[in-house]
């Protein structure tokens, strides 16, 4: 309870990705399946975890950001369900959700496409590199 209505991060979804996340999750077993943002924040724990704990500073803020301005009207279903008629699929931030989450439908879900896009950006990564490096050896033999 914090007094006012609570508001979740962006982004937000439809319940039709996570729906679609577990289902996949059912049929082929794993350990994490991240929905949105969720992989890019947990790499950015196992590469950087002290850019995560400054960032951990900026709680208050979003603390605050998950706050609106409505008061609390308290009813939840912490203690007991809620009365058939708020029953609903979307809530009440359905208009700002998105439908679906296209990094999950598309990659997190399909192990194959993940691994060609890796060596896709390592394969690019490297030529910028090699590139670079070349543009660095020529500029430095015509100077």
């Amino acid at each position: 309870k914090i007094g006012v209505l609570p508001r979740p991060l962006p982004p937000i979804y439809e319940p039709d990705p996570v729906v679609e996340a577990i289902m996949f999750a059912a049929e082929h077993p794993r350990r994490d399946i991240y929905i949105g943002p969720g992989r890019l924040l947990a790499m950015t724990e196992g590469f950087m975890p002290a850019l995560l704990d400054r960032l951990a500073l900026l709680g208050d803020l979003v603390f605050k950001l998950q706050k609106t301005d409505q008061p609390d009207d308290g009813r939840d279903n912490f203690f007991a369900p809620m009365p058939a008629d708020t029953y609903a699929m979307t809530g009440q931030w359905g208009a700002e959700a998105a439908p679906t989450s296209r990094y999950t439908r598309y990659l997190e879900l399909h192990p194959v496409r993940q691994l060609a896009m890796l060596g896709a950006v390592v394969t690019g990564g490297l030529l910028l590199i090699r590139r670079l490096g070349r543009s660095t050896i020529k500029r430095r033999t015509v100077a």
